[in-house]
């Protein structure tokens, strides 16, 4: 398991903390002894001679052998003792169960000192603040909390930031064959973090899905090339988050920040990751349901039915509201559904089976058969009103199931089920279903959105590694915080982004030279320094078509920002080639998250650019495919390939510019809080794009 064997499948295990009369010591013994595990098990108590029927031993001297790991369940205090303890004596890897290590506010002492332990030994840690760790393969239960019963055992390796959150998955699954390989409670993450331990799941041939609740990652590169690798080696990641992300004080000067919202860096990260991200604990759960399955979608789109004509409607309302792609039946499958199902049945995809089907089986045999053997569908989805119906009614979902079971067996797409409404299940239902390979979904909404998760990361191949960091001298500017206009244009050039001709000059006079070396009509920029939006001062004048026009503006740009900013100093004029040709407006940025870093993101620009809503992100630098991605996310496609008649623009050119922007927003180091490109004006296939004004911020010191 990678590097952390010592950690996931030691040989033996020193529990320190256990005492007889019961507490979270005694519950990870009895964790190991009813997972069976293999590993040898040695309570340390410094008074007691036995517990839970296996000898005692004073401290980590007297034991028999140097255990490979240490579960160690004493208050903060007394733990980093008996760590120090276990480390000299050659222990290698442990858990540490206590709180108060620094979060709340607390124990920073404690933090510190555990820090250094870590720093000096290179201990495998897992926690402190946590529950433990489960592998379930090996029957390793250092866990100190109660674990679900009955406990199935299959390929979801759960990882969890927080302790009491697994019961909300677990418990809540149990009967419908979410089995799990591995249940690991991270805590604080002191020592090993969650990229570690998402890189060894995923070279486990024992798991098959990664589930992750994350309420932070201290450690983005880790986390992003460990989840690459889990889609590569084919097991889908699927992520609970939690918080959100205040951009600095600094950032919020760009635009960008506004654009981008809190949340959508990790989410941009995630997607970059092809990590699947879920909203709740229920979509959480029945995704990782559904992925444990093991199937595979026959095409990118699903068949959906139902008995209910008011649920069949129901689930085509969630389907368009969640993005699931619905299939388009063929005309032989309309014709071939039109002749097996009751004259008064409308076939629509999602399907009304009709109460008929109820009388008749037949009529729903032949109905999903259909579905299966069309190309166009990739999966068939049977909706039962409920899981466990009442004593009346309990016959009608057996019969279903023993149906949808029957179905699964023919050629075609795969089948699964999923229940309108969340509650207990039918253990005969469940049990019809899952051995012939059925999933077994519950409730509507979070059915449907796991189905949508599903069938995209199917659909998106393997990702692409992510983008090589610093390439080249790092990028820095002078004279404060804020570099714009003249100087920000300067950088811009430097990194071969494509940008008007523009002349500086410090002088109406200056500016009157400059004027038979640009080509009209011209753009009038105020230079300014710190200055870091010049239209709310006056400072931007377009569309000056003679030398005579310039030269009063000039003069009226002068008194304008007298009036509107008299404590601001004026530098001198950006002269500036205005872009004249039909193009497509949009905006660039980069602001840096304070947990993922710097990330970028492409947008329509102008008074478009906040009405669009939260922008889609994605980690800095960005290859082309990234940038391609961002492209399509938003109606910024649809605008460059030609909206309502208009040409189409020159996308390429586009993806050229946004990658040099985000190496050159890379190169500027750890300084760089925020840079855009507002606007860039694409322009028809061929003329290129150009970016017209830039700004650059540094974080504050």
């Amino acid at each position: 398991m990678d590097d952390l064997r010592t950690l996931l499948d030691p040989v033996s295990i020193a529990v320190v903390g256990a005492s007889p009369r019961g507490n979270r010591g005694l519950q990870i013994i009895e964790n190991l002894q009813r997972f069976g595990s293999s590993a040898r098990i040695y309570p340390v108590h410094p008074r007691e001679t036995t517990i839970a029927g296996l000898t005692a031993y004073p401290d980590a001297a007297s034991l028999p052998e140097t255990c490979e790991f240490v579960a160690i369940a004493l208050d903060a205090d007394r733990s980093l003792d008996v760590l120090e303890e276990f480390v000299a004596a050659g222990t290698r890897a442990g858990s540490l169960i206590a709180s108060g290590f620094g979060e709340g506010g607390s124990g920073a002492e404690q933090r510190r000192r555990l820090d250094d332990i870590l720093t000096e030994s290179g201990f495998l840690l897992c926690g402190p603040n946590c529950y433990g760790i489960l592998n379930a393969t090996s029957g390793f239960a250092a866990y100190s909390g109660q674990l679900v019963e009955p406990f199935t055992r299959g390929n979801v390796a759960l990882v969890m930031q927080s302790g009491a959150l697994t019961h909300s998955v677990t418990d809540s699954a149990v009967g419908r064959g979410l089995g799990l390989s591995h249940l690991i409670t991270t805590g604080n993450e002191a020592g090993v973090g969650l990229g570690r331990y998402v890189r060894a799941l995923a070279h486990d041939e024992n798991v098959g899905v990664i589930g992750l609740f994350i309420e932070g990652l201290r450690d983005v590169e880790e986390f992003s090339s460990a989840a690459i690798e889990a889609a590569e080696a084919g097991k889908p990641v699927v992520a609970l988050t939690v918080g959100r992300s205040a951009l600095g004080q600094q950032a919020a000067l760009a635009h960008t920040g506004a654009i981008a919202g809190q949340g959508s860096a990790l989410a941009g990260l995630l997607r970059r990751c092809h990590v699947v991200q879920v909203d709740d604990l229920d979509e959480f759960r029945e995704t990782l349901l559904l992925f444990s399955a093991g199937l595979v979608p026959s095409a990118p789109a699903a068949a959906i039915t139902s008995i209910s004509g008011g649920g069949t409607g129901l689930l085509a309302d969630l389907s368009e509201d969640l993005g699931l792609p619905v299939a388009e039946l063929s005309d032989d499958s309309h014709e071939s559904l039109a002749a097996a199902l009751p004259g008064f049945a409308t076939v629509a995809n999602p399907l009304d089976l009709t109460g008929a089907s109820v009388e008749d089986p037949t009529i729903a045999i032949q109905a999903l058969d259909l579905l299966k053997a069309d190309p166009g569908v990739g999966v068939v989805a049977l909706a039962l009103n409920v899981l466990r119906g009442s004593a009346g009614q309990e016959s009608l979902y057996r019969e279903q199931a023993d149906l949808l079971a029957k179905c699964a067996a023919n050629p075609g797409a795969p089948v699964l089920a999923l229940s309108l409404t969340t509650g207990a299940a039918d253990d005969v239902v469940v049990d019809t279903l899952t051995r012939s390979g059925v999933p077994v979904l519950s409730g509507a909404r979070a059915s449907i959105a796991a189905i949508t998760a599903w069938l995209a990361w199917h659909g998106r191949g393997r990702p692409a590694p992510l983008g090589t960091g610093i390439t080249g001298d790092v990028v820095s500017w002078d004279g404060g915080p804020v570099a714009a206009g003249a100087q920000a244009m300067d950088l811009l050039a430097e990194a071969g982004v494509p940008t008007p001709a523009s002349i500086l000059v410090s002088s109406a006079a200056e500016a009157v030279e400059a004027w038979d070396s640009l080509t009209p009509p011209v753009v009038l920029k105020l230079e300014a320094a710190g200055l870091s939006h010049k239209t709310e001062v006056g400072g931007v004048v377009t569309s000056i078509g003679s030398c005579e026009q310039l030269i009063e503006e000039v003069s009226r740009m002068r008194e304008t920002v007298r009036t509107r900013a008299p404590e601001l100093a004026i530098d001198g004029f950006l002269l500036q080639e205005q872009v004249q040709a039909d193009t497509v407006e949009c905006i660039v940025g980069v602001v840096r998250d304070p947990q993922v870093g710097l990330v970028l993101t492409v947008a329509p620009g102008g008074v478009l650019a906040e009405l669009m809503g939260p922008a889609v992100t994605v980690p800095v630098p960005a290859v082309r495919q990234d940038i391609e991605e961002l492209i399509d996310s938003s109606p910024l496609a649809t605008l460059l390939d030609g909206y309502r008649g208009a040409a189409a623009k020159d996308r390429s050119a586009l993806v050229d510019l946004v990658e040099r922007f985000g190496r050159l927003a890379d190169r500027c180091g750890s300084d760089l809080a925020a840079a855009e490109l507002n606007p860039v004006l694409v322009g028809a296939e061929g003329d290129g794009a150009v970016a017209v004004d830039a700004l650059f911020v540094k974080e504050e010191l």
